[in-house]
């Protein structure tokens, strides 16, 4: 009775351990098919990040295209700009401005010439080393000085 007890016992261990077997492959069923799902997964997320990095640097590609010539078309207009600047817009520029607006020549008093420009101009002459009280003996030096140089050149 004791053998047979003890086969039985067995037996019920081999059975239990089958079940084991059985569930553990079953799990290992499951999780190779979870993997392989997985790894399809990151196949398909590889390949559209490689469509969507190919797509990207052709953007970048045609936005750097776009930014040269958009710069060329600035640097264009800038051209164009500083030749329609007209003197009232100069006037209030923070830009240094000063235009000849006419003159004439007086054989007793000398020549007389009119000029204009911007409150930029005259800080940039005292910044040069031009003084006065106001604007127009800063100016007047700096003229004074201009027509001394291309005297002493004739």
């Amino acid at each position: 009775m004791f053998h047979g007890k003890r086969l039985e016992q067995l037996e019920n261990q081999i059975q239990e351990l089958s079940t084991l077997l059985s569930q553990a492959n079953d799990t290992i069923s499951n999780l190779t098919l979870q993997v392989q799902t997985q790894y399809e997964l990151i196949e398909d997320l590889k390949e559209q990040l490689n469509e969507t990095t190919g797509h990207i640097k052709l953007s970048i590609e045609q936005m750097g295209e776009r930014l040269i010539s958009t710069e060329t078309q600035l640097t264009e207009m800038a051209k164009r700009d500083q030749n329609s600047k007209t003197p009232d817009m100069m006037k209030y520029s923070s830009e240094p401005w000063m235009q000849f607006v006419g003159g004439e020549v007086d054989p007793v008093r000398g020549v007389a010439i009119n000029i204009d420009w911007n409150t930029a101009f005259v800080d940039q002459l005292r910044k040069n080393g031009f003084t006065g009280i106001n604007e127009m003996q800063v100016v007047s030096q700096f003229i004074a000085q201009v027509a001394a140089k291309h005297q002493m050149e004739v």
